[in-house]
């Protein structure tokens, strides 16, 4: 099996991973292969007052 490690960006204040969204947009959950990806996202992320968003790691086994 090869791990693969996936980087999911939370909101701790509801746990849920569902972020961003706008009048016009639902909110998402946001899923990438790195980490630098994940970054770059959370900075464009729209935030709502009191969330409270990070980056957490996931490690996926996949059979070969």
């Amino acid at each position: 099996m090869t791990p693969q490690t996936l980087f999911i960006i939370v909101n701790t204040a509801t746990g849920s991973v569902y972020t961003g969204g706008g009048s016009s947009t639902p909110a998402q959950s946001r899923v990438f292969g790195s980490r630098e990806q994940a970054e770059r996202s959370l900075k464009r992320i729209r935030r709502f007052a009191g969330d409270v968003l990070e980056i957490t790691t996931y490690e996926r086994k996949i059979n070969d």
